[in-house]
């Protein structure tokens, strides 16, 4: 069970650094300023998908309304 998850863990470090290499080099064509991570005062950036924290903060503050009091696991 140890072998699967080093190796799972390791394809998918190599997806990601395989992922970063290309989106770096394709999007360096285009622009000069090519940022794989960014963190401004909202939020931070992360290839091309931007993530705000006061989405994060209101998606979390609606799934605890609509979540029961106590959750019953199976």
């Amino acid at each position: 069970m140890k072998r699967i998850v080093i190796i799972l863990t390791v394809s998918a470090l190599v997806l990601f650094a395989g992922t970063s290499v290309a989106y770096y080099n394709t999007s360096s064509l285009g622009y000069d300023n090519a940022n794989l991570f960014e963190i401004y005062d909202g939020g931070f950036r992360l290839l091309e998908f931007d993530v705000n924290y006061n989405e994060i903060k209101h998606i979390a503050d609606e799934i605890c309304k609509k979540a029961p009091d106590k959750f019953i696991t199976i």
